[in-house]
């Protein structure tokens, strides 16, 4: 298909009630994870025959057979109004006493310490975009405990955070990242005082040309600012995890449980700042 020599694999065959035949495999591209491709497919002599003259097309024209039907979204904003959007995915788990959702937040309270933001349960979790998105949330700080951190993540295994954390009864902007060589918890980025209780944080995600990075911003005075010292996160696609970077919401309690934090106004685009 033209990209970086990634090949096609892994899937299985599907017809359809007319009688067309199709592949339905994956490619790995980079950080984003593995694309699902839709190939046409034949029968000769038997055989089967997978794309045209040797080749997957670069488009496939389909068809619904189901008149009037569309199909659900599987990403977007969010007001968090009304039952949980069904693009969410949960990280874990979760602990439905210890997360709520509606009335414009998503509110999660930590029932127990862990060490990092990989043991954080109630994380909601949504798809990236290729080539390229952007995700901010507004959170809320006000509920936060010494030692405790929410944000929004680029989350795989080696992951980056921009976040607020409390720390000595102050809040604070914190944005760490875990690469190849840092321990579990990361290696702090950048931390400076939160300009308020409420922050809106946002993360975006280039993935195009197998650039694969993800920077983090700020919103303050009106305009987006970028925050990290210029930081731009180097996202790697992992066994460890067998999935593309996810745009994550999480907290966490490091010292001790009891705090809580509230997210609001989820927004995605296909674009954002640079």
């Amino acid at each position: 298909m033209g990209f970086f020599d990634q090949g096609v694999a892994q899937g299985g065959v599907i017809d359809t009630p007319d009688g067309r035949w199709f592949c339905y495999l994956f490619q790995d591209r980079g950080a984003a994870g593995r694309m699902p491709v839709l190939i046409p497919m034949k029968w000769e002599n038997g055989m089967p025959v997978i794309g045209e003259d040797g080749k997957v097309p670069l488009t496939v024209q389909n068809r619904c057979e189901r008149p009037g039907w569309t199909a659900a979204p599987l990403y977007g904003g969010d007001d968090f109004m009304g039952e949980m959007k069904h693009f969410w995915a949960f990280n874990h788990i979760p602990d439905r006493a210890l997360c709520g959702y509606g009335g414009g937040r998503y509110v999660i309270r930590f029932g127990r310490t862990c060490g990092d933001i990989t043991q954080a349960i109630n994380t909601l979790t949504q798809r990236t975009l290729y080539p390229g998105c952007f995700a901010a949330v507004t959170v809320d700080g006000s509920g936060l405990r010494d030692g405790d951190t929410a944000g929004i993540c680029a989350l795989q295994d080696r992951w980056a955070f921009a976040g607020i954390m409390r720390e000595g009864g102050k809040l604070y902007v914190t944005v760490r990242a875990k690469n190849e060589n840092d321990p579990a918890a990361g290696a702090q980025i950048e931390r400076f005082p939160a300009p308020g209780e409420r922050v809106r944080l946002g993360v975006r995600f280039d993935f195009e040309n197998m650039r694969d990075e993800a920077s983090f911003y700020m919103r303050q005075d009106g305009a987006w600012r970028a925050i990290g010292g210029g930081y731009r996160h180097k996202m790697a696609y992992l066994l460890t995890h067998f999935t593309g970077y996810r745009i994550a919401l999480f907290g966490f309690a490091a010292e001790a449980a009891g705090g809580c934090a509230a997210f609001e106004d989820f927004a995605y685009e296909t674009d954002g700042p640079r």
